[in-house]
């Protein structure tokens, strides 16, 4: 699947942010 791997890796960027800025 062509992107697949494109949005994968943008979805677990987007949670890390949101996780990062938790445990802030």
């Amino acid at each position: 699947m062509v992107g697949g791997s494109d949005e994968l890796e943008e979805s677990s960027t987007r949670i890390f942010l949101l996780w990062k800025a938790d445990i802030k």
